[in-house]
């Protein structure tokens, strides 16, 4: 057995001297934990027993864990269950394993595991199909907008309302193609065939997110803002029923409109005088 005075020799030559604090930070921050690797040197009742620990940094949103970095190993008291620790000072480390404190294989570096690296990839992931997703809403928008170009921009607003109103559920039946052409050429003046309309809405995005629809209303007056309702809950009744999914693009076309309860119920009422004198 090694005597005492070099075994406190070692440990000293392998501290630093002052501890420092785990970090503790909480919402969209970092927090360090400590993770027991190893005994460091015999371990004995009645005093301060020391061991290596993997100091490890979590960075969560929301308390989420998002990514684990490694920061090295580090010495701590209660096989690493507190807040304090130690840093190894240059060369600590292979001294402590030279001289039987540490195993002799144990690894220059420790590493994250399997589990902790799994957060880690499943965000990049999930970061990467949200920039995919993102990618495609723009090469398709700049695509519709390419298909319409030539078109007046009146015509342009109004289809593009319509078509992504038809295809809200997810399927474009024939007849609202084929509604969508006579609403416009009525609305505008413009003759729209039906596989250039049909050409369009298979362009168009099923779901929206609310900037969407405040682009629909971009340069509307309200008129304008009304015309488009009335013209939309034509392409909705088209097949007698309300999705879910319609009903969710009417509210949001409502609320990018600014069109009150009472405006709504004026236009509803309005579109019923119509259809009796029709």
């Amino acid at each position: 057995m090694k005597p005492v005075s070099f075994l406190v020799a070692a440990v000293a030559a392998a501290l630093s001297l002052l501890p420092t604090p785990a970090a503790a930070k909480g919402g969209g921050g970092y927090a360090e934990h400590l993770e027991y690797v190893a005994d460091y040197g015999p371990q004995g009742e009645g005093q301060e027993n020391l061991a290596l620990c993997h100091l490890v940094k979590k960075y969560h949103v929301l308390f989420i864990p998002i990514y684990y970095q490694s920061e090295g190993y580090v010495l701590a008291e209660n096989r690493c269950d507190t807040d304090s620790f130690y840093h190894f000072k240059e060369g600590g480390l292979a001294a402590a394993k030279a001289v039987g404190l540490l195993p002799a294989d144990l690894p220059d570096e420790p590493s994250i595991s399997l589990g902790q690296r799994v957060p880690k990839i499943l965000w990049g992931l999930v970061l990467a199909a949200v920039m995919v997703a993102a990618v495609k809403r723009r090469s398709r928008r700049n695509g519709l907008a390419a298909q319409m170009s030539d078109l007046p921009q009146r015509t342009q607003v109004l289809l593009n309302v319509l078509c992504h109103a038809a295809k809200s559920d997810g399927r474009i039946a024939a007849q609202e193609i084929g509604l969508i052409a006579e609403i416009t050429r009525k609305m505008t003046g413009t003759d729209v065939s039906h596989s250039r309309v049909e050409q369009i809405a298979a362009m168009a995005e099923k779901k929206l997110m609310p900037k969407d629809f405040e682009r629909f209303a971009n340069g509307l007056d309200a008129d304008g803002r009304e015309s488009i309702v009335k013209a939309v809950l034509l392409v909705l009744a088209a097949d007698n029923k309300l999705e879910k999914a319609e009903q969710r693009f009417l509210n949001g076309l409502i609320s990018a409109f600014k069109v009150s309860q009472l405006q709504f119920q004026r236009i509803m009422s309005e579109m019923r005088e119509e259809k009796m004198a029709s």
